[in-house]
């Protein structure tokens, strides 16, 4: 993962300030992670792959599926539903059973930032600025703790 957000970085140049990427590089290379167990993971878990059926909740789109680091599909719910709605944070993780706890702070830390980066050169690469904008505000969040 180290690696990918590296190469997510050196194609970040031009979208991100020099010292944004600094600061990334900074912080990436205060990670360590260690051996992280990999489990099946949705890639695009978010509401607009949720459907609401006679009360129950499906999810739908498993086209990014695979396996990955459990917090992967946190990331985004972070950065998207959860950042101005902590009480619906609260809410998912007291039904998931678990919250990233502190010995998880480097696997947090490296998915945020892949992400982060990640989201800004795709979406770049696709002409959403928009979406580009979104990236760039999971880097301002990432490097500011939040």
């Amino acid at each position: 993962m180290a690696t990918k957000t590296r190469a997510w970085m050196d194609r970040a140049h031009g979208l991100l300030t020099e010292t944004d990427l600094k600061r990334l590089s900074r912080e990436l290379n205060g990670l360590n992670p260690g051996t992280v167990p990999m489990v099946a993971t949705h890639g695009d878990y978010q509401p607009r792959n949720w459907l609401q059926e006679n009360g129950q909740i499906k999810v739908i789109d498993f086209g990014r599926a695979e396996k990955r680091p459990w917090v992967h599909d946190l990331v985004r719910l972070t950065h998207q539903q959860f950042v101005h709605r902590p009480d619906l944070a609260e809410a998912f993780y007291a039904s998931l059973g678990r919250t990233v706890g502190p010995a998880e702070a480097d696997l947090w830390g490296l998915e945020n930032l892949n992400q982060a980066v990640g989201t800004v050169v795709w979406a770049h690469q696709l002409g959403d600025t928009a979406f580009e904008q979104s990236g760039r505000e999971m880097v301002d969040r990432t490097l500011s703790g939040r």
